[in-house]
Formats: C-alpha cells, structure tokens, sequence
C-alpha cells in the first residue's frame, strides 16, 4: 500500500510543491520513505530525482538543503511523487519510488502502488535476480516490450499480462499516463487545477488541496496526458470482476476520501460500521458493563463515536496521538511496544476506575492493542476491553496490505473447529483485555452496497479467482519484513 502522485500542465515552478503538498495529504498510505521526479522536456536540463527514507517532510527539507548549498530550483512540465509502504523490498533505500529505467534513447519513470501475483516464475524465466520486486519487474516488462509500438501499446502489452493490484503512474515520451487494475482493488484518481491536470492515489486528498476531482481512473484503463491536455485512453482486454479492497475503507485511506461510494466517504461507513458492532455487541449476550467509550486516536474515532450513540455511553478521548512520532526516527532504537508507547499516550484522569471499552478499526497483529491495554491498566482502568469494527483479520493480503506470514495474523484459522467466540477469547488473552468483540463478517459484508465489487479476502480467507496468488506466492514468504508495517 502506497500513495502515488502525477501532475502535468501546471506552470513549471509549481509542480514541486503540488507533488509535495499531495504526497503529505497522502502521507496515511505510507511512511517508509518517498520521492520525487521532476522533467522539463525543453531545457535539456537533468530532471530532479530524489528518494529519502522517512516522512515527506524529510523529503522537503533534504530539496530545501541542496537550495540553500547552490542548487537551482527544481522546476517541470511533469513530475510524480511517491510514499512507500512495503510489502517487498522491505526497507531497502534502493527499492523507493519513484524508479527510473533507461530505454530505447527514451527514460520511463515509474510510481507504482499494489502488489502483483504470480510473477515470480516469470521473473526467473527472464533472468532477473532472485529478490528482484514487483515494481522492478514491471519495469523490466517495459524495458523488453516492442519498441515498435506506440507507447500506450507498449504499456498496455505490459499491463495485460498482470495479475494483482496495480495503480501505476507513469512519465514516459513526454506523457503522463495512470494504469489501474481491471479488479479495481486500489484507489487511483483524475483532478484538476488551474488548468492542469493531477492523478492521486486518494479524492479526499485532492479536494483538500483545493482541486476538482473529476472522476476515478476506470478498471483497466490507460490514460495519457500531455502538457496540453488529456489525449488518449484506452483499456486492458482483460477483465475481471470489480474487488475494491474493503481495508481501504476501514483502515489504510484518508475519512474524507471515498473509496467503495459514490456517495458516502470511508469515515461515513466506519461511523456506521461502529453503530453495527454495538448493535451485535448488544445482541450477543456478551456484553460487559462499561462506564466510557475510548476510540483509539485518530483510526478509531469514526467508530467509536457510532459505539457511543447506540450505547448510550460517554466518549473519552482518553487516547492521545503524538503526530510527531515518525517510524524511521525509532527504527534500531526502539522495540515496537516503546515505539507505541511514545506514538499513542493515555489521559489517566479519564480512565481510572474505570471499566473501558476501546473502539478500533481493525486488529492484526495485535502490537498496539497489547501495548494499549497494559498502559490502560497502569493508569487505572479496572476492566479494558477491545472493540473490533471490522470481522476477524484472518488470511494474508496478497494484494497490497504487508501481511506475510499468517502465524503473524492474530485470528488466523490454525484450528477449523474454533467458532467465533472461542477465538475472540484466545485474541482478548493474547492482547491481554477482558475481552474482544468483532464486527460480524454477515453485516460487515452487507454494510457495503455493492458487495460483489469489493474485496474481502483478508476476512474470508477466500481470493478472486481471477486474481488469486499461485503456489509460489503462497509459499515465498519474504524474510525481510520491515520492523513496524503494520502495528494494529
């Protein structure tokens, strides 16, 4: 999961800060590093290329320090911009975006977000090192296609062979171009501003910098823009049905972005998930009394404050955030539970003495749950238990979340005979809370209006067959895991 950006047809000293203003909007899709490519295809000029591990404010100050040592300001017909989060490469400097490939006297730049299934044999057949990524893989795709053909056909070529996620943005022959899955399972979108054009990953993110979001890139299409417009779109022959990735919704993008609606955004649906897990929570006989309702700051606030209305229960915003906490700055410093720690502080004035029911979107691994119930328990509270706002995290994403190795997975299915309530007991003695409630996999299910167009893979364990993951995707977990992709 990544966020990605592409702007054209702005004028030349202001596509910097438009890439650098969208990536930080987009900065929720990843923290492991980022990067931009800028070209001005008239000058002859080098382009600008740069890739930091960190935040994206890593990012502009190294740009703002090559300034202050003589550099000439970066300017561009075309720049894209990168955030990562890794789901192969693990935390290696070399694997960040945007990747650039000289080909055929020309220069592909390339900014990609997804995960691709069943490559790796073809890796392999064509040579490429062991290890090698999906993004550098597609790339080599590219390098190797028929140079004969015009560039949308070459890109089309590509894409056409590819099974998986893939939101692509593209500089290449003095042309952006966006490419999205025929499956849809990552977001990608068209804006517009002062008469140039943007892709991003996220619509919330463009309307928040003041651009008019046109429409989503469509399943399986190609467009191309250049410096003076939109130009060409065409789609990939193959298709597929629609699997819009839920967790989009519940977890990784922005409240205000609309990922699976038209008419609702995702903080609408996770609002209204809350108010579904309080109605099953009532409904199952298991509920314990609670005195307030604690959201987890900010990934549970959406649902908790649904909890709170249909229980009737005080919310506290005893859960604080420190926005400051970056990953990279903790990486060889600290252990995961310290990183928590100084990312999420507890008010005890608000939770001692108290029985506490904790509200989040989701619960994977478990690592900040278990960190947050042991502080909540040193601060007082007298009971905490944990308030899932979606199903059971059960199976492995092979489509962009970094879920490699199932034993990680808190409820993963080891034992077939283990119903629900048995294994919300085994989760809530894992996180060590009193208990564990989870969001029925029926009414998360029905909460989405188009259920058949969404992804549920990771709750049912059940993959697109269009798109599933072959045998060597199931077995070649990586071993290069990053320390902190995914701490709920």
């Amino acid at each position: 999961m990544c966020g990605i950006v592409g702007v054209i047809g702005l004028p030349k000293d202001e596509i910097l800060h438009r890439i650098l203003l969208l990536l930080t909007l987009q900065q929720n899709r990843g923290q492991q590093g980022s990067g931009v490519y800028l070209v001005e295809f008239s000058s002859g000029q080098n382009p600008f290329h740069l890739n930091v591990p960190g935040l994206v404010n890593r990012l502009a100050t190294t740009i703002e320090e090559t300034l202050a040592h003589g550099w000439p300001e970066p300017v561009g017909d075309v720049g894209i911009g990168h955030v990562r989060y890794s789901t192969s490469g693990g935390d290696d400097v070399s694997c960040l975006q945007p990747q650039v490939a000289d080909v055929d006297g020309s220069r592909i730049v390339f900014a990609f977000n997804g995960n691709i299934v069943s490559w790796k044999r073809r890796a392999l057949a064509l040579g490429l090192p062991p290890g090698i990524t999906d993004t550098l893989f597609i790339l080599e795709l590219l390098k190797r296609s028929d140079p004969a053909l015009p560039t949308i056909e070459r890109i089309r070529t590509v894409f056409e062979t590819l099974q998986g996620a893939f939101s692509t943005i593209i500089v290449w022959d003095e042309r952006l171009y966006a490419v999205r899955d025929p499956a849809c399972f990552r977001p990608l979108w068209l804006g517009q501003l002062n008469g140039g054009w943007v892709i991003a990953s996220e619509d919330g993110a463009l309307r928040h910098a003041q651009t008019t979001v046109i429409r989503p890139i469509e399943a399986g299409e190609i467009l191309a823009i250049g410096v003076n417009g939109l130009e060409q779109s065409t789609t990939l022959h193959r298709r597929c049905e629609h699997n819009r990735c839920t967790m989009e919704v519940s977890y990784f993008s922005r409240p205000d972005s609309s990922t699976t609606s038209r008419t609702k955004s995702n903080g609408m649906i996770r609002y209204q998930h809350g108010r579904l897990v309080a109605r099953a929570w009532k409904k199952s006989g298991r509920m314990a009394p609670i005195d307030c309702i604690v959201p987890m700051v900010a990934s549970g606030l959406s649902a908790g404050i649904g909890v709170a209305q249909v229980l009737d229960i005080e919310l506290r915003l005893a859960i604080n955030r420190n926005p400051f906490v970056g990953r990279n700055f903790l990486e060889g410093r600290q252990t995961a539970s310290q990183h928590i720690s100084l990312k999420h502080s507890i008010d005890p004035f608000m939770v001692e003495g108290k029985r506490v029911a904790v509200v989040d979107d989701s619960l994977i691994r478990g690592r900040t749950a278990r960190t947050t119930v042991a502080e909540l328990r040193r601060f007082g509270a007298i009971e905490v238990h944990w308030i899932v706002a979606t199903p059971p995290f059960r199976a492995r994403c092979f489509y962009g979340l970094d879920t490699p190795f199932s034993q990680e997975l808190l409820a993963h299915r080891d034992d077939e005979t283990r119903d629900e309530t048995a294994l919300a007991a085994d989760v809530a003695k894992a996180i060590g809370a009193d208990s564990v409630f989870y969001l029925p996999f029926e009414d998360y299910y029905k909460s989405f209006s188009r259920s058949a167009s969404c992804c549920f893979s990771c709750f049912s364990g059940e993959y697109p067959a269009d798109n599933a993951p072959d045998e060597d995707d199931l077995i070649g977990q990586r071993c290069d895991i990053s320390p902190l992709p995914l701490e709920c």
